[in-house]
């Protein structure tokens, strides 16, 4: 799974890469996290206790250049006025891999009283971005939002971003606040949870693309949250439709797909839900989307139906609850094989629709012609009739003779 939105458009869903190439993306990321988080050279401000915590992104230092470990020296434009920083990098024309880019501050701070973090994040292109927020502890290890878990997405809608593979997608434009709870954290080199982060040594930003790929954005308003300002992990906050990524599209006649809902928080876990379908786009609507007939359409309780005659590749379908949570799902459709299939010897074994196969007898074929055969039947039909007078007169001038 990939973003998934709670309320609004639809959900969003990214290419996951899997493989040798993944495993190098999280060992780079925790290399890359602890090297600077622990080794970074800047000021140490020691937060006292009872003291307001003030977090914020001076004095941060990006990752040394190292094409060959896939890490990258980042751009970072501070405005300290206002406590804005911009971070780029590209990878145009490098080789094919992964690459990490990270910007750290290293702080002694005591954040005792807090349970999570949050901070404006604005992207520049209109291409999602991996990142990931992490702090360096005084154990020495590094935490970060773990694998499996959520973080929240707040702009003019609420939405829910999993991390996979070390980071969480942030859509493309997106102009809003990440809120990351304490306990969606977990050590980065160990992938497990109960982290405790009373006391940090550091904190800051990991980035990761591909190579040929662009990392522009604005970091502002950082923030740690209390536990009255935290959105509770285990709280029920997504909703998401359930089932097959694909439907069929037969040959003949309608095929039909089943699909439930569930309500997830944003550490993974889930139950079942009762929900409201909908088509999600304006095809295959109950009324026919564009005028006519109907071709594909979903019972309130989650049964879509595909018309034979449906000639879209996507659907989408909606579900809704009582209390207002929204999820979307696209659907591809899919030809059965039946209609696919083709022999050894390159023979198109294929099935056709009905209205695809023509006539075996047209009205072209002048020996078959309707009107010509009702011609033959005339003709023949006199013939006889004639036949029969002339032989009825043989028959009474034979009778004379006699």
């Amino acid at each position: 799974m990939g973003m998934v939105r709670k309320v609004g458009n639809k959900t969003a869903k990214y290419t996951e890469n899997t493989g040798g190439s993944i495993w190098k993306r999280i060992l780079l990321l925790g290399m890359s996290a602890v090297f600077l988080l622990s080794y970074g050279n800047v000021r140490v401000h020691a937060a006292k206790k009872g003291q307001t915590v003030q977090m914020d992104f001076s004095d941060m230092v990006g990752s040394t250049d190292d094409i060959a470990g896939g890490t990258i020296t980042p751009t970072l434009a501070y405005a300290e006025e206002i406590d804005l920083l911009r971070l780029r990098f590209q990878t145009i024309g490098y080789p094919e891999r992964y690459y990490t880019a990270t910007a750290f501050k290293n702080v002694d701070m005591e954040l005792e009283g807090y349970q999570g973090i949050e901070f404006h994040v604005e992207n520049h292109q209109d291409t999602p971005v991996r990142m990931n927020f992490a702090f360096s502890l005084e154990n020495g290890k590094t935490a970060a939002a773990g694998n499996g878990y959520y973080v929240r997405l707040k702009s003019t809608e609420s939405d829910y971003a999993k991390v996979e593979y070390g980071c969480f997608d942030l859509p493309g434009k997106f102009n809003g606040t990440v809120e990351i709870p304490f306990d969606v954290l977990k050590y980065q080199e160990l992938s497990v949870n109960e982290v405790s982060v009373d006391r940090i040594w550091g904190y800051g930003f990991i980035c990761v693309v591909e190579a040929g790929e662009r990392f522009d954005v604005t970091l502002s308003g950082l923030k740690l949250l209390t536990p009255q300002e935290t959105t509770g992990a285990d709280t029920p906050g997504m909703l998401m439709i359930m089932g097959d990524e694909r439907a069929l599209r037969s040959s003949i006649g309608e095929s039909q797909t089943k699909y439930r809902c569930e309500v997830y928080n944003m550490l993974g876990e889930s139950e079942e839900t009762e929900a409201e379908f909908f088509m999600g786009n304006a095809f295959g609507t109950e009324e026919g989307g564009n005028g006519g007939e109907a071709r594909a359409w979903i019972s309130t309780d989650g049964i879509l139906t595909v018309d034979y005659r449906c000639d879209a590749d996507v659907l989408e379908i909606g579900a809704r609850t009582a209390d207002g949570r929204v999820a979307y799902k696209q659907v591809e459709l899919y030809e059965s094989w039946t209609n696919i299939t083709s022999t050894e010897s390159g023979y198109n074994a294929s099935i056709a629709r009905p209205e695809q196969i023509a006539p075996v007898v047209t009205n072209m074929d002048i020996l078959q012609h309707p009107t010509l055969l009702w011609r033959v039947r005339e003709i023949l039909l006199g013939a006889a009739v004639i036949f029969m007078l002339w032989y009825l007169i043989l028959r009474r001038k034979s009778r004379r003779g006699r």
